[in-house]
């Protein structure tokens, strides 16, 4: 698979022409554009979600000249480094190609780039590790790109990001861990891209859950609440405003990708032999499209809340590539839906070609293979809204539409 290829890939010379301090090496598509399933560079259709470029640069133009290069590859070397760029207020931690095994969490700061050096810079979880390698927690402004990170049969997590924004992931691989390889939880203004997540034991290659009510005594609003914890400037109880593509999971023990967050976009991704492809809890304004879903069970979309307005809607699934040979569905919509859009996509002849809908609120576009080739239970499909079906005639859906439930913010 080309992708598989691309995303494990980094090209280890420097830009010709960097135009800023984020670019150290180029990914293989400009920004604004991602690499699709056939390895060209297509335009993103919401380039305006996800992490702010000319934000970062702005706050971070102080702090240009702080670069920290690790002459010792150690645990208590590149905890120093991130001590010393969080006291400056920002800042640029560089690991060179060497392995680093860490023990516990390293914090990196808001203004901060932590880069390796390619694949070879390395940092593996030590024996009986069972916390998050990297944990970002309110903060605001960080770039995490060229680093391998190692679970080595550890408990816990890769990265963790919460009651954050502003943030840019990239050229990453990630294996191995015990949890999820990649989580975003609370935080708003994140792009995933060009990061190989694979064999987190028992859960996700990249995922954001805020929360999981759990006591009916307690509102879950309450419990959402409680869950986020402090929100600190940069906050939100739920995601909101992501950007992920052209990522690799593959092999995971649960979900490749697993994001309950609204506002989103999730283009050229491949979630393969994973346990189940994807699911998108709670899933509010977010493009689907031109991913690849092969192998393991299908995809969800369902509520986990009974918070007033969040309920799966506007949600478009278009030129998606489906393959699920598992279970009993390629797609399962929930009842309590409120609109999911099938626009134009592609079905293998292994795929079980199967479309749940027990809440009557699947649309798809007539003469197209989520009408001609797969068969529904429960419901069969409505038709798309005029225009949905002409190229991208459903980004009115995005424009037009109510948005979403503003998130709740429990700070000015």
């Amino acid at each position: 698979m080309k992708l598989l290829v691309l995303a494990t890939a980094i090209v280890l010379m420097a830009s010709p022409g960097r135009s800023d301090v984020i670019e150290q090496f180029p990914n293989a598509c400009p920004d604004g554009q991602y690499l699709d399933l056939d390895s060209s560079c297509v335009p993103l259709l919401r380039p305006e979600l996800g992490f702010e470029r000319g934000n970062f640069l702005a706050d971070f133009q102080p702090f240009v000249s702080n670069v920290h290069t690790l002459s010792q590859c150690g645990e208590a070397q590149l905890a120093a480094a991130l001590a010393a760029v969080e006291q400056a207020g920002g800042g640029v931690v560089s690991v060179p190609d060497c392995t680093i095994t860490v023990g516990g969490k390293l914090h990196v700061p808001s203004n901060t780039i932590l880069r390796g050096s390619g694949p070879q810079s390395r940092l593996v979880a030590a024996a009986g590790f069972d916390s998050h390698l990297l944990d970002v927690q309110a903060r605001k402004n960080v770039v995490i790109q060229d680093l391998t990170l190692v679970g080595a049969g550890a408990s816990g997590k890769g990265i963790v990001i919460r009651t954050s924004q502003n943030l840019l992931i990239e050229r990453l691989s990630i294996d191995g861990f015990g949890h999820s390889n990649l989580t975003f939880r609370s935080s708003h203004g994140i792009t995933v891209r060009y990061v190989r997540s694979t064999n987190a034991r028992s859960f996700h290659g990249i995922d954001s859950k805020d929360c999981a009510p759990s006591d009916p005594d307690v509102p879950d609003i309450q419990e959402c609440e409680a869950t986020a914890g402090p929100l600190g400037d940069y906050g939100t109880v739920f995601s909101h405003d992501y950007s992920v593509y052209s990522n690799y999971c593959a092999g995971n023990g649960n979900h490749g990708i697993d994001i309950h967050a609204s506002d989103g976009e999730l283009a050229g991704n491949a979630s393969v032999a994973n346990a189940y492809a994807a699911k998108f809890p709670d899933a509010m304004g977010v493009l689907i499209h031109h991913n690849r879903f092969d192998g393991g069970k299908g995809l969800k979309f369902y509520s986990t809340h009974t918070v007033a307005g969040r309920r799966v809607r506007d949600v478009v699934l278009f030129r998606n590539e489906f393959r699920i040979p598992e279970g009993s569905y390629t797609l399962r919509n929930g009842e309590e839906s409120e609109g999911i859009y099938l626009v134009d996509n592609r079905y293998d002849p292994q795929d079980l070609r199967r479309i749940m809908n027990p809440g009557d609120s699947v649309y798809a576009c007539a003469q197209t293979p989520d009408v001609q080739v797969v068969s529904y239970g429960y419901h069969s499909s409505r038709p798309a809204p005029d225009g949905f079906c002409d190229g991208s005639g459903f980004m009115s859906l995005f424009d037009e539409a109510t948005p979403p439930q503003p998130p709740v913010l429990l700070t000015p």
